[in-house]
């Protein structure tokens, strides 16, 4: 994502590549209900100038394509519990976790 999120153009097109992305993989499996979720990525990396468009292109991703949901890295709208700029601490990978597996949870009965 970082290399996506410098440049311009590869930023704006995120959630197309990211939709083109899921179908063929979906095409691929032969799973048109495959469940996916996306983590979505950290706002604060260093050196990253269009995350917003990235972050803007996922969320758009996972309310328009069927069976894709997103886990919100900002841990409920609190500052993410890292350790630098990009990583996060244990306390931060469990409630990420828990929110991974509560979304997992919710595509039981999806294929």
């Amino acid at each position: 994502h970082d290399s996506v999120s410098n440049s311009y153009g590869c930023a704006d097109e995120y959630g197309n590549n990211l939709t083109d992305f899921i179908n063929d993989l979906r095409s691929d499996l032969g799973l048109e209900n495959l469940p996916i979720i996306l983590m979505q990525i950290l706002r604060n990396i260093s050196g990253t100038k269009y995350t917003s468009k990235v972050i803007d292109g996922q969320n758009e991703v996972a309310q328009t394509v069927k069976n894709v949901k997103i886990v919100d890295t900002s841990l409920d709208g609190s500052p993410p519990l890292s350790m630098g700029d990009a990583h996060f601490s244990s306390e931060g990978m469990l409630k990420l976790g828990y929110e991974e597996a509560r979304l997992a949870y919710e595509f039981k009965d999806a294929i």
